[in-house]
């Protein structure tokens, strides 16, 4: 190849990420299973913050105060659906 990464180098890479993809949706899989609520809860918090973020509104000054509680509780429920 004309960058210096051959086509079993390139091959390789892709078979790895392609491994880790699968993988990383088998486990996101298991967990929903789990736990259905903190999934559907988690998917909310995320839609929640996105609307948030993209809104022009400030609502009332607690718009950034918001995101941030947003994203400290969908880090923590994720550490709590890995840890079970």
């Amino acid at each position: 190849m004309a960058n210096g990464i051959s086509r079993r180098t390139a091959f390789a890479g892709l078979a790895i990420g392609t491994t880790l993809m699968g993988t990383t949706a088998l486990a996101q899989k298991a967990k929903a299973k789990r736990h259905p609520r903190l999934t559907r809860a988690l998917q909310e918090m995320r839609d929640a913050r996105t609307y948030m973020e993209k809104a022009p509104n400030n609502f009332g000054g607690h718009k950034a105060r918001a995101i941030r509680a947003l994203d400290v509780a969908i880090e923590e429920l994720e550490k709590a659906e890995d840890l079970d």
